[in-house]
């Protein structure tokens, strides 16, 4: 099977005056908690004086996050084998085309030569944020950093406990579809999955 990467996505751009950030936001990666810690929801032009960071997480639990709102939304009430099975379907169709929160976050790329001083990730966000609050403090003086942001209750429990209910052959179809998020941003494989970061090729699914 042809994997077809995600399109270039425009970047949304949400700057701190305060704290010298240009915060670059990526769909479901707590960004609305990130924006709350930052103190800022003015979105608009970057200014890359300032400090530019993201912060990334695992597609596959990032695809997953999907799956338990589905389960606890609309479709609360359906059994787990019919929620599956249309998870399964809307994968497939995101390996010819992703779009709208489902985006590679690899597809949000800022302009030629203003590079990301900063790249997070979920997972590790206590000790990035710190990170982060300490390169602030060198670069621009900021004494008062803010608490790290306040994360997704789902989210602070560790991997979302949806990644459990996904057969292997979903597993490994979203970790091909979301090859260059993993390779590029160094991402830590889960251990249902396997990515080809030389080689490039697609590895099989078992479909």
């Amino acid at each position: 099977m042809t994997y077809t990467t995600t399109p270039r996505k425009t970047a949304a751009y949400v700057v701190s005056d305060a704290l010298k950030i240009t915060y670059v936001p990526m769909a479901r990666s707590d960004s609305p908690a990130i924006r709350d810690a930052l103190r800022s929801n003015k979105a608009g032009e970057p200014n890359w004086n300032y400090t530019v960071f993201t912060v990334v997480r695992d597609p596959l639990e990032r695809m997953a996050s999907s799956l338990l709102e589905a389960r606890e939304g609309s479709e609360a009430r359906l059994p787990r084998e019919q929620v599956l099975q249309t998870f399964d379907e809307v994968t497939v169709d995101l390996v010819h085309r992703q779009g709208g929160h489902n985006h590679g976050q690899r597809s949000v790329p800022l302009p030629a030569g203003h590079p990301y001083d900063l790249v997070g990730t979920l997972a590790t966000l206590t000790a990035d944020w710190a990170e982060l609050g300490e390169l602030q403090k060198q670069r621009f003086g900021i004494a008062e950093w803010p608490p790290v942001p306040a994360r997704d209750r789902r989210d602070s429990l560790g991997p979302s406990p949806g990644t459990a209910m996904l057969p292997v052959k979903i597993s490994q179809r979203i970790c091909n579809i979301y090859r260059d998020d993993y390779c590029c941003f160094h991402l830590p494989v889960p251990r249902m999955c396997r990515v080809d970061c030389v080689g490039g090729l697609a590895v099989d699914p078992m479909q």
